[in-house]
């Protein structure tokens, strides 16, 4: 004979559903922090990803700003020649 539980179900039965709870409630916690993990990890990356971009887009702007200032001293040297040449004309009395 099959004993059973005041519910009436199987002893069997509900040791089987009771171990299953108990597992899936172990696998959720499982879950959960390897949810957890996950998250902190692809928030280290993309805290990792601005930090580079940012040194890129300085890098990027300290070159770009040294070609302007290498052009603007290349033009303003073109003009103190101009002046000194002393060729007459607009240019020249605007850079005197």
């Amino acid at each position: 004979m099959v004993e059973t539980s005041s519910t009436g179900v199987p002893e069997q039965a509900q040791a089987t559903k009771d171990e299953a709870l108990n597992q899936a409630s172990d696998l959720k916690d499982t879950a959960l922090e390897h949810v957890g993990a996950l998250t902190d990890d692809a928030k280290d990356k993309a805290t990792n990803v601005a930090h580079d971009v940012r040194q890129e887009l300085e890098t990027q702007g300290n070159a770009q700003a040294k070609r302007a200032a290498t052009a603007l001293h290349s033009v303003g040297s073109q003009l103190h020649d101009m002046a000194d040449s002393g060729q007459p004309g607009a240019v020249t009395d605007v850079t005197r």
